[in-house]
């Protein structure tokens, strides 16, 4: 779902997500009111054709070319104090260290994981900025050429297109 907020978006799913919980509480099963997934990060450089993606094991993410490549598809977890867990598609957290980023095993239950884990998601008015909690460093990636760079966290925020995320 792509539209000019996030947040509205947000909204929508939240609010398709209590329909459907609302319909499995009646049938005796649950779902977390507070997740949402198929979320995807495209970076600002080269026409947002770069995707943060995973590949499902303990390791550094990295940017995929192309259409919504499916490593890319993250789940969105809420916490209680406004933050946001990012779980790919095997289960791990994205998580900052000082200026490093990794994918390391988490719990991907709401309030379950500490500051390394957890993103404050700001909306820029052009893009979000994605802001490690623990760390106050900001999602980056130095994409010097459209095949190479790292995703690392970077120190204050320059307002470069390859620190924005759509």
């Amino acid at each position: 779902m792509r539209t000019s907020s996030r947040g509205t978006a947000r909204f929508v799913k939240a609010s398709l997500l209590g329909l459907v919980t609302t319909s499995l509480l009646a049938v005796g099963a649950a779902a977390p009111a507070s997740a949402a997934s198929g979320i995807t990060w495209q970076n600002g450089l080269y026409g947002h054709s770069y995707y943060l993606a995973s590949n499902g094991y303990q390791a550094q993410p990295f940017m995929a070319y192309g259409s919504n490549p499916p490593a890319s598809n993250w789940t969105d977890i809420e916490n209680s104090d406004g933050t946001w867990d990012e779980v790919d598609f095997a289960g791990f957290c994205l998580t900052g260290y000082g200026s490093t980023v990794e994918t390391m095993p988490c719990n991907d239950a709401k309030d379950a994981t500490d500051g390394h884990m957890r993103w404050r998601e700001i909306n820029t008015g052009d893009g979000w900025k994605l802001q490690n909690v623990l760390s106050g460093y900001f999602l980056d990636w130095t994409g010097s050429s459209p095949n190479t760079g790292t995703v690392y966290l970077h120190n204050g925020d320059a307002g470069n297109p390859n620190e924005r995320w759509y």
